[in-house]
């Protein structure tokens, strides 16, 4: 019998930009794209999607293209060089056999959706060059385990554009090459942390921040379930949204006195927050901001607040508030919980009423606080000798008022 002489499989090729070149070796899965500039959208060699194991991008490409590679199930390997600037959307959306990837120095945008659905991989190494990631480019990379960066001030102003455009919303694990952070310090230089900077990154056990950074985006720590303290930088002034969200091991935070907002749901499941301050600058405490600090009991609550939001301590054991504003602030609906029957508010002197008509009852038992006499800035006496009158707090009277009034130097209680 005559035997069938071998035949080599040829390859294919053709072109996928106005300057480039695609070739496939079928005998070894490998995709070479050659030549210079842009890649264009789409797989010209989408018919043979599924041979594809390795792709090499030579060193004039400057970018790869929208869906480029989307879908190529069976893809493990990509080498990217530094010319690429741009990885586009969708470019590598549900390849689910890529277990890793670089992106080279050079790289300033990666696209939304680009590597969506790749749930093998468990590695990315993310440069200082990129500026941009965008909506949703890891989701559902439910197996990546970490992620690689070499300038943490770079990283720190990434424009992530939701949670799940940072890597580390699934990886949890933030490594300075190929050291894993776990005590985070932010350089001197960083004036900004971005929104979602370190989102999920639960090996972070501390954070020190100077006190040059002057703002921190929504969601920054969100997650970081190692973290047992923080302390804000003296430069805040806004506290946004989510910053500390979800942070469960955290015990005691620091807010500095020149705060003057902290926005809704900042602590909003720290399960073991048992201590925070807030400064005499704060103006309202917002939608859940404290939600679910089941182990919060005690609060002290400046004369400057005027609002407390919508659950804004719902779910805290409070047993102890104190609260200073003479003029009760304004609640929201379940601003408290009703669980506690023997919480108690202690409020000043002569002001239960207000708290009385704004609902607090309902939440506490009411306590008014005996005045202090070191309030009392100073009493004198008219030059024709008529007595003046104050009343505990120093502010001067025409008449007696009900309560403590001093007149001459003489404490006369007016029922």
């Amino acid at each position: 019998m005559a035997l069938l002489p071998l035949i080599a499989l040829a390859d294919k090729s053709g072109m996928c930009g106005d300057s480039l070149t695609w070739t496939l070796d079928e005998s070894t899965g490998t995709l070479t794209i050659e030549g210079s500039g842009a890649m264009c959208d789409g797989a010209p060699w989408n018919d043979d999607k599924d041979n594809i194991i390795f792709v090499v991008i030579g060193k004039g490409v400057t970018s790869v293209g929208n869906h480029t590679f989307k879908n190529h199930p069976n893809l493990l390997n990509v080498d990217i060089p530094n010319s690429v600037t741009t990885i586009g959307e969708f470019s590598f959306c549900r390849c689910y056999s890529l277990s890793s990837i670089t992106i080279p120095n050079g790289v300033t945008t990666i696209g939304q959706f680009a590597f969506e659905g790749c749930s093998s991989l468990t590695s990315v190494t993310i440069p200082k060059s990129v500026t941009a990631i965008g909506d949703m480019a890891f989701c559902y990379c439910s197996n990546l385990t970490s992620v690689h960066i070499s300038d943490i001030e770079a990283w720190c102003k990434i424009d992530f554009r939701n949670s799940k455009s940072n890597p580390l919303y699934y990886a949890h694990h933030l490594y300075f090459g190929e050291e894993e952070i776990k005590d985070l310090v932010i350089p001197n230089s960083v004036k900004s942390i971005i929104y979602y900077a370190f989102i999920g990154c639960s090996s972070l056990t501390s954070v020190t921040i100077p006190n040059e950074v002057s703002n921190i985006g929504s969601f920054a720590f969100q997650g970081c379930t190692s973290l047992t303290s923080f302390m804000f930088p003296d430069s805040l002034t806004v506290i946004y949204s989510s910053i500390l969200q979800g942070c469960s091991a955290l015990t005691s935070v620091t807010i500095p006195d020149g705060v003057t907002s902290i926005w809704e749901s900042v602590f909003e499941g720290c399960t073991n927050l048992t201590s925070v301050n807030l400064p005499k600058s704060i103006k309202s405490i917002n939608y859940r901001t404290f939600y679910d600090c089941q182990s919060l009991k005690s609060i002290v609550i400046p004369d400057s607040v005027t609002s407390i939001a919508t659950e804004a301590f719902y779910g805290c054991p409070l047993t102890l508030v104190t609260c200073y504003n003479t003029n009760a602030p304004t609640l929201g609906k379940s601003a408290f919980s009703y669980t506690y029957p023997d919480a108690k508010l202690y409020v000043p002197y002569n002001s239960s009423s207000s708290y009385i008509n704004e609902g607090y009852h309902k939440y506490f038992r009411i306590y008014e606080m005996k005045p202090d006499p070191s309030n009392i800035h100073h009493v004198t006496i008219k030059e024709d000798h008529t007595e003046a009158i104050y009343d505990f707090n120093g502010r001067r009277l025409e008449s007696p008022e009900k309560g403590i009034n001093i007149i001459g130097t003489k404490k006369v209680i007016v029922k």
